[in-house]
């Protein structure tokens, strides 16, 4: 049985380029090839580019790194985890001490993933400000 450290998980990755089929077969071996190496790391890789792919990996291949990223299918999967993520720290930011201005940023950010998501969502967010308590309360 191999160790924990050895199993890469499955993010689902390499089902979309499986059923992708505006994907020739080449194209799809060489989508799976990257799609392994992207998920050693899904997390930290979600935040990299092309280039830094290509220099943490050492393909020698960024141009296909970059069209691997911006392939339809694989950009729509990879920007949902980015755009959970981004959700999650919106919502952390209104519910911290820093008030409204922290409040607002947040907000303004929400609102951006609610627009890439082009309604894929149907939650709302009500966000109720309360005055501070006085020090000696």
């Amino acid at each position: 049985m191999p160790k924990k450290s050895d199993v890469v998980k499955d993010y689902g990755l390499l089902e979309i380029i499986e059923n992708d089929g505006s994907l020739k077969q080449e194209e799809k071996k060489l989508f799976r090839s990257l799609a392994k190496l992207f998920q050693e790391d899904f997390k930290e890789n979600l935040k990299k580019t092309s280039i830094e792919l290509d220099e943490k990996f050492q393909t020698n291949i960024p141009s296909e790194w970059r069209k691997f990223l911006n392939h339809t299918s694989i950009k729509n999967f990879l920007d949902g985890y980015i755009y959970e993520d981004m959700e999650k720290k919106a919502i952390d930011a209104m519910g911290g001490d820093n008030g409204f201005k922290e409040s607002n940023k947040a907000l303004k950010v929400k609102q951006v993933i609610d627009e890439k998501r082009k309604g894929e969502d149907n939650s709302n967010i009500v966000v109720m400000l309360l005055p501070r308590k006085p020090k000696n309360y």
